[in-house]
């Protein structure tokens, strides 16, 4: 099994556990309201629900902005830590703007 499988079936099996725990036990809390609405709607999942492809379906765009405010705090920790000088500064991203000047 490949690195990124097992840890995709962990999760799955994380969140699974997660639906069977006595009630008022205290769970992860994601630190907006609507993250807080995913979690709740993935912990009542069915067992038979695939959660990525529901994620996809369901809240795509949410995902999304979850995903991409994510990595953009993860990008400034390390400009942080200046660990930013790893990448080239006259790159260009997709729309021709420069990527990694700041």
């Amino acid at each position: 099994m490949e690195h990124g499988e097992f840890h995709r079936r962990q999760e799955l099996c994380n969140l699974r556990a997660m639906r069977y725990l006595p009630p008022g036990t205290r769970l992860p809390r994601p630190a907006t309201y609507e993250e807080r609405l995913l979690l709740a709607d993935l912990v009542a999942l069915p067992d038979d629900a695939d959660p990525r492809s529901w994620l996809r379906r369901e809240r795509g765009a949410l995902v999304t902005r979850i995903a991409l405010r994510e990595t953009l705090m993860y990008l400034q920790e390390l400009r942080r830590h200046g660990l930013d000088r790893v990448w080239p500064r006259s790159r260009r991203g997709a729309h021709g703007c420069r990527v990694g000047e700041g």
